[in-house]
This record gives structure tokens, C-alpha cells and sequence, in this order.
């Protein structure tokens, strides 16, 4: 029946019709035979029609595979067979993008805990086939239905750990599977995310990546444990907690230090390493996000494993790929952000890497580095110019020294009127001596980017900045501001649209500078001609909703934070301004919010294309955060100073303060008070805990006592016992010498009677072939009675199963020696039934003579009388005698 059913798939397939009978035929045979063989043979035909006729197989038999799962678990070939049906159904209605039909497939499992749980359970065999089967079931049914297959795994006591328990599995496709299955499962959800750590994940898929041959040599199945990792770890500050408290920063660091190596460096243009080891540094990012501050436990760790040097080596490495010098000094850029010791480190560890000293111009020598990169790379390495504008700026984070020693230094540069290639690789000269179509807009930006970052919240260095004057009376030159020259190069980037990066770098940088400064608006509104400028952008149609939305920006951050002493007073930029229509402006700064340049730029920020991004994310949140001061600035009073307005905004604050504090302190005496319930009852909880325990530890000592006398007892028990089967055994051994002596004795004599036998005697032969079979046998034995020795909790079964063999090789000798005397007597019977057979046929013989002679008496007579009657007669008697 199986043979028929194997070969079924080789023949011509039934029509419609015939096949939905034999499948119906078929599931009513699974759900209802008794016997296991039926059952396999129903599912090797219902794989057989599983491809072609799947709609009409899971609609009659999928309860049916999923019963014969449960019922049949100890059986390896029916439940591969049933799992691979299964399996064929999901892929065939998978590559068919028969989403209904796999949902449903998927909720046959899902809805019913125990369908889910047959699965898991199924887990636990060691069948190749079964194994794999199971786990791509499961990896479809987390396609369609991931919430609840998290929710089972979650309620599950053995889920989890069923799972990651394959992962020590020696099979790599299985392993492999489990892989992306935990990966999936893993995947924004907390809980399973901590039931994993607990069952050592984090130390077996670090295992897995180094017998997989590390980052250089490993191939995809290291890129997906580090995937896994990275799932374990993203917003999961107790996974994080316990990766490092662990210990298992190390582990890292002798990833990376197998891919620091000059002998491999070169492999690292191989497109798997590189992807392998920017997982690496992905996964080392999702330690320190940017978006807090409150990395430094995390930060110090990694500083304090070694892993920081081996990124900074990346980084600056002139060997590695630009692409992975981006994602590296990224990284970096994480790791010294508001962590004071992380940037010394890094000073440190760059000067010690270019062969140079530590010295007080060490951080010039960092920044200009910084600084070369960003201005002055070729356009493919976009992604490293931009992510050296990001370390500047986390280099510089909270330490606003810092920011006004590095303005200071570019300040001096500027002045020197140095036009060497060192000297114009300075941000601030390529801002303000913007000649168009000498300096690619490219260059401008970054410039713009940079700078912004050196003066970002620290009024001090927009002051320092504020001061730059180009221009000597003494030679006759008009002295011209540092804002009017920016604004007077944005002005003329906005006439040439070649310029466009140049205008939205010249725009973001005026932005983030005039914000909340009014000196420097007053400054920016000094120039007229640059505001009239601006209104007709707004003005023009043929102008880009981006160009129109920044401009509409600026002139409302400058209606904001003007003062009664500026060039341009409110009430006259008001009219300004309405010249365009309030709608009209506001719409410009709306549409600017919604246009997807600005959107995704914050997605894109170190993509390889630069045509892709026109803002940086530290403008982008800017923007975000102050949308709605600059959105509804322009509904301001125009007659409302700015003084008034301070004072009215400060007063408001300073109410919300006071409220604020006040219910802080309600709140604060409350948790006091609560705290102090905390400490009662913990001392009290703490001093029964104590009690118990002197408690416990009383009974356990008693416990102790009383184990170690049953201990002694058992110990003396047994040593009387090993004496008792040793003297057994030695009887036992006594006893085989003789048994072998006799049974020698007894061979020969067999052997001897074989000899004298005759072949009628050949019965007798195969008896004494059986019995030196036995001999052997009971040879065997008596290399099992001398292990006896080691096998003292078997010992006594042994010893009965011995004596019970040689009882019963006893009675088989006796039975022999019986044989043989019958044997004997039924000879003797036989010789004496010859001799008288022999005494007969001798009898015979002398009847037969005595016969004989009768007859030829009784001739010669007949021949007389016949002579006598003549001569013819004898004639003719001569013939005939002749004839005889």
C-alpha cells in the first residue's frame, strides 16, 4: 500500500471530479482508520493532490493532518509526511499570493491554542525532517498572524525556550530557521524579548557568529544573528542592562578586532563583510540613541571593552570603504555625544592613530581633519561628509567651551586672509566669500551645516560671530556685518537656480541663527534691500514652494524677534508683509511643512545620493519644534515691543513655575510620606524574612544531621551486600570451570560417536552443532560475570539471569545425553534388524539354488525323453539350444 502511494505523484493526474472524490475518500480514511498504516497511506495521497488541488485538500482534511499530528506524534514517517502536506499547503497558496486562504491556514493554529501547541511540542523530536517542517510551519503562520503567535509564545511555558533551544542544534538548516524565526517573533515586543536573555541567547548567537567564521568569513547567517541581536536590544533597556553587566561587550571587541587586521583590511570591499560589520555597528548604536542623553553607563562600557578604539580605527582608517567609514564614524558620533571622557578618549586615541602627540592644538587638529573630509571629498562620499557634520556636532555637545574655542580658532583663520589650501578648508570663508561658480553649492552646505552645529544654543558664539566686520575705512572699504554678507550671498544664490543647495543652505543657516536672537535681527534687518527681496520671492509664482516656504520663515522669525530699534520697525515690516496676505503667508510656511523634501529628508541622511537631501535632521527639529511660534507669529501686534512681550511671556512662565512647584512639593511630601510607609514595612518584611530563614536553616541542619546517619547505614548496607555478591560471583566462576571441563569432556566423546556414525546418523551431527553454539554462548557469558564487578546497581538481575542459563544449559545437556543413548539404541536396532534381513536373503538364496537345480534336473530329463523320439526333434532342440 505504501509503495502504490509513494509512486503516485509519477502518475497521470485524475480528472476534477475523480480527484475531489479520491481526496474526499482519503481525509475520511485519515480521521477515521484505526490502524497507522491506513493513516499513512491517506497522507502520502493527500500530499500527492496537496499542489495541484490545495483548495479542496484543506477544506476536507487540514483538522484531519492536524489531529494525525497529535495522534501519531511517536510515529517519525507519518508525522514527516503529515508536516510536509502542511507545509506544501502554505507555499503553495504563499507563492500564490492566496492571502484568504494562508489567513486561514494560519488561524486553524492560531485560534486554537492546542493546534499551537501540537507544533511545539513537535519540537522536541529529533527527526531532521520533522524538526525543519515544524519550524517553517510556524515561520508562515508568523507572516500571517505574528500578534497572536507572540501572544501563544507568550503564554506558553515552553515556547520560547523550545525555540532558542535550537539554536545549539548541530543541523544548520534548522538552526538557521530558528534563527529568523526568533527574529521574528522578537520583534517589537518587550516580554519575549527579556525570556530570551534568560535562556542565554545573547552568549549562543555570539557562538553561532564566531563557528560561523566571524565578521569577515561569515556569510548571511551572521548578518541574521546580528539582526536578532539588534531586535533584542532596540528600546529594551533591560536586555541592554544585561548585555553589558555581562560582559559581552568583550565579545564584541574580538569581532571587531579579527576585522582589524592588515592581512584582512583589504577584504573588506567584499560586499557580505561590509554589510556584516555595519550590522555591527548598527547593533552597537541601538546602546546610545541620539535622542537621549542618558547613555553614559552604556557609553563608558563600551569605552572601557575596547570596542570605541577598534570604531574609531574605522573611522579614520584611510584602508576601509567609504561607506563603512560613514557607518563607523556615525557610530562614533553616538558614543562621545554629552560624554565629556568619551571625547578626551577619542582626541587620544586620533592623534595616537596619525602618529602625532597630545597637545593643547590636538582638538584644531581633530576639527580641521573634520573639516577636510566634509568640504572637500568628492561627491560619492556624501554619506561620510555628512556624517562628519553629525561627530562635530556630538564632539562639541554640551560643552559650549568647546564650541567657542573651535569658533574662535575658524574665526582666526578667517582673518588671517590665508588662501592656502589649509586655511580655506575653514566653513566660515566659504560662507562669506561665496563667488558664484567657484564653490559647488555642495560645499556651501556643509559649510552652512557645520556652522550651525559651532553656534547651536550658545549666544556667546552667535555674539563672537555676530562681530566679523569685512571691510577697512582706512582703505576706503565700506565695513559690511557678517549677517549682511550671508544675507547679501543668499540674495544672489536666489538668482542663479544652479545655486538652489546653496539658497537653502544660506536660508537654514539665517534661520537657526536669527531665532530667539534679537541683536542679530536687528543685524539681518540693517539691509533693506535684502527684506524687499525676500517679499518678492514670496511674490513670484515661478519660484519653488521650498524657496517661498524658507523665505516666508525668515521673515517671520525677523517679525518675531525684532525691537523698537531695529532698521525696519514692526509696524513697517507688518506692511511689508501684508502685502503678500496673511493666508497667502502662512500657507507658503504650511506648504513648506508638508513638502516631502522635508519629510524625508530626515529618512535619507546618509544615503549614498545627495540629490536626495536638502535639510539636515538638526534644522528639521528645529523647524518641528518651533512650527508653531513661526507659524503664528505673523497674527502678532505689530505695536507690542519686544520688552512688553518678554515680560508678559516670563510672567506667564513664571506662574506655570510656581503652580508647577507647588504641586511638586505636594507630590514630593507625599512620596516622603509614602516612603517612609516603604521602609516600615520593608524593616518588618526584611525581619521576617530573617526569622524565617534562622527558622529554615534550623530544620535544615536537622535535615542534615539525619541524612548523613542514613547515609552511614546505607553506606554499611552496602558493603555487606558487594561482600555477599562477591562471594556469589567466585562460586559462580568455580562453578563455570567444571561446567567447562565437562563440557569439554563431553565434546570429544560427541565427536568420537559423530566419527563411528553412519549417514543415517546426521540428526545427531546438528545436535552437536547446537551445542557448541551453546558452548559459545556460554562463553560470552563468562565475560559478562566479570564486568559484574562495575555493575553493582544491576548486579543482582544479572546474577539470576546467569544462574537461570546455566540451569537451563544443564537440562539441555541432559536432554543431549538422553539423545544420545536413544541414538545409540535406535543403531543397535538397526544393526540388528540388518542381520536379520541378511539371514533372510540368505535363505532365499538357497531356496532360490535349491530351485535352480530342480530345474535343470527336470530339463536334462525333458532333453532325454526328447532325444529318444529322433534325430529331428533333436535337430531342432540343437537350434533352439543354440538360440539360448
Amino acid at each position: 500500500m505504501d509503495f502504490l502511494f509513494k509512486g503516485y505523484n509519477f502518475l497521470p493526474q485524475p480528472k476534477q471530479q475523480i480527484a475531489e472524490e479520491t481526496i474526499i475518500k482519503l481525509c475520511d480514511k485519515l480521521e477515521h482508520a484505526t490502524l497507522l498504516e491506513d493513516r499513512r497511506a491517506a497522507v502520502l495521497g493527500l500530499k500527492g493532490f496537496s499542489r495541484e488541488y490545495s483548495d479542496a485538500v484543506i477544506a476536507g482534511s487540514l483538522k484531519g493532518l492536524i489531529q494525525s499530528l497529535k495522534k501519531d506524534q511517536q510515529d517519525s514517517d507519518i508525522l514527516k509526511v503529515t508536516l510536509e502536506t502542511i507545509l506544501i499547503l502554505f507555499d503553495s497558496h504563499d507563492s500564490n499570493c492566496n492571502n484568504d486562504t494562508s489567513l486561514w491556514l494560519a488561524d486553524e493554529f492560531v485560534l486554537r491554542n492546542e493546534n499551537f501547541e501540537i507544533l511545539l511540542d513537535i519540537l522536541k523530536d529529533t527527526d531532521f525532517y520533522v524538526r525543519l517542517y515544524s519550524v517553517k510551519i510556524i515561520l508562515f503562520i508568523v507572516k500571517y498572524r505574528l500578534i497572536e503567535v507572540q501572544e501563544h509564545m507568550f503564554l506558553s511555558p515552553i515556547g520560547i525556550s523550545r525555540i532558542i533551544a535550537l539554536l545549539d542544534d548541530k543541523r544548520d538548516a534548522i538552526r538557521n530557521e530558528a534563527i529568523l524565526l526568533l527574529t521574528s517573533i522578537s520583534d517589537d515586543n518587550i516580554e519575549l524579548q527579556k525570556r530570551a536573555v534568560f535562556e542565554n541567547v545573547f552568549d549562543r548567537i555570539l557562538t553561532i557568529i564566531h563557528n560561523e567564521g566571524g565578521l569577515l568569513y561569515g556569510n548571511l547567517i551572521v548578518f541574521d544573528c546580528l539582526v536578532l541581536l539588534q531586535n533584542l536590544v532596540r528600546y529594551n533597556y533591560s536586555n541592554q542592562n544585561w548585555f553589558r553587566e555581562m560582559g559581552f561587550f568583550s565579545k564584541i571587541k574580538d569581532l571587531l578586532d579579527e576585522v582589524f587586521n592588515a592581512d584582512k583590511i583589504k577584504m573588506l570591499q567584499e560586499k557580505q563583510k561590509l554589510v556584516n560589520i555595519s550590522a555591527v555597528l548598527e547593533f552597537i548604536r541601538l546602546f546610545v540613541p541620539k535622542e537621549t542623553l542618558g547613555n553614559t553607563l552604556n557609553q563608558n562600557a563600551i569605552l572601557k571593552e575596547g570596542v570605541f578604539v577598534r570604531i574609531i580605527e574605522l573611522s579614520f582608517s584611510s584602508d576601509v570603504p567609504f561607506t563603512l567609514q560613514a557607518e563607523a564614524v556615525k557610530t562614533c558620533c553616538y558614543l562621545i555625544k554629552g560624554n565629556i571622557d568619551s571625547q578626551n578618549f577619542f582626541s587620544k586615541s586620533f592623534l595616537s592613530l596619525n602618529n602625532m602627540q597630545f597637545s593643547t592644538e590636538s582638538e584644531y587638529i581633530i576639527v580641521q581633519h573634520l573639516f577636510s573630509i566634509a568640504l572637500f571629498s568628492f561627491k560619492s562620499n556624501f554619506s561620510l561628509r555628512l556624517a562628519c557634520c553629525h561627530f562635530l556636532q556630538s564632539y562639541i555637545c554640551c560643552n559650549s567651551s568647546k564650541q567657542i574655542d573651535i569658533l574662535i580658532y575658524i574665526i582666526d583663520m578667517f582673518k588671517k586672509n590665508d588662501f592656502s589650501e589649509s586655511h580655506l578648508c575653514n566653513p566660515l570663508t566659504i560662507i562669506l566669500l561665496f563667488n558664484q561658480g567657484q564653490k559647488s553649492g555642495c560645499q556651501i552646505w556643509f559649510s552652512c551645516v557645520m556652522l550651525m552645529h559651532i553656534i547651536e544654543e550658545n549666544h556667546e558664539a552667535k555674539k563672537l560671530i555676530r562681530g566679523i566686520v569685512i571691510g577697512d575705512p582706512s582703505l576706503g572699504e565700506e565695513p559690511v556685518s557678517c549677517i549682511q554678507i550671508i544675507s547679501a550671498n543668499l540674495v544672489s544664490s536666489l538668482g542663479y537656480p544652479s545655486e538652489y543647495r546653496a539658497s537653502v543652505a544660506y536660508f537654514m543657516l539665517l534661520i537657526f541663527w536669527l531665532f530667539d536672537d534679537n541683536e542679530s535681527v536687528s543685524e539681518f534687518l540693517n539691509e533693506g534691500s535684502t527684506v524687499q527681496y525676500l517679499v518678492s520671492v514670496l511674490q513670484n509664482s515661478k519660484i519653488g514652494i521650498i524657496l517661498q516656504g524658507l523665505a516666508a520663515i525668515l521673515l517671520a522669525i525677523a517679525y518675531h524677534f525684532t525691537d523698537e530699534l531695529s532698521a525696519i520697525p514692526r509696524e513697517s515690516l507688518k506692511l511689508l508683509i501684508d502685502r503678500i496676505g496673511r493666508d497667502s503667508f502662512v500657507n507658503r510656511i504650511i506648504q513648506f511643512k508638508e513638502h516631502p523634501q522635508l519629510r524625508d529628508s530626515m529618512l535619507l541622511d546618509y544615503k549614498e545620493n545627495i540629490d536626495d537631501i536638502f535639510f539636515e535632521d538638526t534644522f528639521i527639529t528645529f523647524f518641528r519644534d518651533n512650527y508653531g511660534i513661526i507659524r503664528k507669529s505673523i497674527d502678532k501686534d505689530p505695536h507690542l515691543s519686544l520688552q512688553t512681550k518678554k515680560i508678559i511671556i516670563e510672567n506667564q512662565e513664571l506662574s506655570k513655575n510656581n503652580a508647577f512647584l507647588a504641586n511638586e512639593l505636594e507630590s514630593k511630601e507625599l512620596k516622603l510620606q509614602l516612603l517612609e510607609k516603604e521602609k516600615e514595612d520593608y524593616i518588618r518584611e526584611q525581619n521576617t524574612k530573617v526569622e524565617n530563614l534562622i527558622t529554615e536553616l534550623e530544620v535544615g541542619k536537622q535535615n542534615v544531621d539525619s541524612m548523613e546517619k542514613r547515609l552511614l547505614q546505607k553506606s554499611s548496607d552496602f558493603d555487606s551486600n558487594l561482600k555477599k555478591f562477591q562471594e556469589e560471583i567466585n562460586n559462580l566462576l568455580h562453578e563455570k570451570e567444571y561446567l567447562s571441563l565437562s563440557l569439554e569432556e563431553a565434546k570429544k566423546e560427541l565427536a568420537n560417536v559423530v566419527e563411528s556414525k553412519e549417514k543415517d546418523a546426521e540428526e545427531f551431527v546438528v545436535i552437536v552443532n547446537d551445542l557448541k553454539k551453546d558452548l559459545n554462548y556460554y562463553r560470552e557469558l563468562s565475560s559478562e560475570v566479570s564486568d559484574l564487578k562495575s555493575l553493582r546497581d544491576s548486579l543482582q538481575l544479572q546474577l539470576s539471569q546467569e544462574k537461570m542459563s546455566l540451569e537451563s544449559f544443564k537440562n539441555d545437556f541432559l536432554q543431549l545425553k538422553k539423545q544420545e543413548y536413544n541414538l545409540m539404541n535406535e543403531i543397535l536396532e538397526l544393526k540388528d534388524q540388518k542381520n536379520e534381513l541378511e539371514k533372510k536373503l540368505k535363505e532365499i538364496d538357497e531356496s532360490w539354488l535349491l530351485v535352480v537345480e530342480e530345474l535343470e534336473k527336470k530339463r536334462k530329463r525333458d532333453k532325454r525323453r526328447l532325444n529318444e523320439l529322433g534325430d529331428i526333434v533333436s535337430e531342432t532342440d540343437n537350434e533352439s539350444d543354440n538360440d539360448r
